[in-house]
């Protein structure tokens, strides 16, 4: 009547011969091996707030059978990004385990791992600070030939309210005019609140606009696609003498073109 699982065996020879005997066999968890998230999972939000879902897993052994009343610990991997507002110590009934953050005032990404025995699981979260300005830090005013990588990356740095580098904020550069591509159309601020891409001249010469953004916040960036120079004459000023200490007497001009243009930044005659 214990609900326990029972096998009947028969007795052996002898005075047992013939007798039948019920063996209760009780089959005991295995230690924890699987740990699965089932909520808290992935959650953003502003600095030193609590999380609206708390976190929450299941603990089974191996064979998949559930594990109440395991220990379980909790860990905070990124110590400033997140703290624990209260935890299960055990697991319940269904060996289920949760615990309820407050995200901490350093931004970007946080993390919280659950163990138990071997077994372990991380929550990743994200500590969204507010951008309140977008600074252009270097790669403005560039010039780069036709179809060429422009040396530098252009850098923006994401900046809260006191003026502080923001970790974490999302950044989209975008080709407002001229003839361009991004290397990278969407980037993650890092620790120092700064994100870049890298930019590629067109096909076609002339003044290009790349501009960065993030929430509100934008700031533009000014470039120049050039046109190879394809051969430069000598207009004057060739094969002259002159006595040591005294100028030459005509200046010595040249000329740029590609084709039938002048090469813009070569400015056509010079002297």
């Amino acid at each position: 009547g214990s609900g326990l699982p029972k096998r009947s065996v028969a007795g052996g020879g002898g005075r047992d011969a013939g007798t039948e005997y019920q063996v209760f066999i009780k089959i005991l968890p295995g230690p924890p091996a699987v740990i699965t998230i089932l909520s808290g999972n992935n959650q953003s939000g502003g600095p030193n707030t609590v999380l609206a879902t708390p976190l929450s897993a299941q603990i089974a052994d191996q064979f998949g059978h559930l594990l109440a009343g395991e220990p379980v610990t909790w860990e905070i991997v990124t110590p400033g990004r997140v703290s624990i507002v209260s935890s299960s110590s055990v697991t319940d009934n269904q060996g289920r385990a949760q615990a309820q953050v407050r995200l901490g005032s350093v931004g970007g990404a946080a993390q919280i791992r659950l163990r138990a025995g071997n077994a372990e699981a991380l929550f990743n979260l994200n500590v969204i600070i507010p951008v309140s300005s977008l600074v252009a830090i270097s790669g403005n005013g560039q010039s780069a030939r036709l179809n060429q990588d422009f040396a530098q990356p252009l850098v923006v740095e994401a900046r809260d309210g006191a003026g502080q580098p923001v970790a974490g904020a999302a950044v989209t550069f975008t080709v407002v005019s001229g003839s361009a591509t991004v290397g990278t159309a969407t980037a993650t601020t890092g620790a120092d609140g700064r994100a870049s891409t890298t930019v590629t001249a067109g096909s076609t010469a002339g003044a290009v606009v790349i501009r960065a953004s993030s929430g509100a916040f934008s700031v533009n960036f000014n470039l120049t696609v050039t046109l190879p120079v394809a051969s430069i004459t000598k207009i004057q000023g060739d094969g002259q003498s002159a006595v040591t200490g005294e100028n030459f007497a005509a200046p010595l001009g040249r000329r740029a073109q590609q084709g039938l243009e002048i090469a813009p930044g070569m400015g056509g005659d010079a002297h």
